[in-house]
């Protein structure tokens, strides 16, 4: 990708017992590192980059030939400089 940045994506899915499913997955996207500056445009002596990772666990089951039900559970974490965030869904 263009500017140093990169993505990433792995998916594994297994058929279980009876008409279910069971995934997970990890998505990963980031940028290389750029020198930090001050408003005035000095370095600040330290490098920044942006990193950011969504894992996610899937479980889908057919009930019927047109009934499908599934659920999934994400962790995401994002860290940039100095600065870092969570999120559960």
């Amino acid at each position: 990708m263009q500017l140093d940045r990169s993505l990433g994506y792995v998916n594994f899915l297994i058929p279980v017992e009876g008409s279910a499913l069971l995934g997970f997955s990890w998505l990963y996207a980031g940028s290389g590192s750029v020198v930090a500056r001050d408003s005035d445009g000095y370095e600040r002596g330290f490098d920044i980059s942006l990193n950011n990772h969504d894992f996610a666990a899937v479980f889908a089951k057919r009930f019927e030939k047109y009934l499908s039900i599934g659920t999934k559970f994400n962790y995401y974490a994002a860290n940039m400089a100095e600065m870092s965030s969570s999120s559960i869904g």
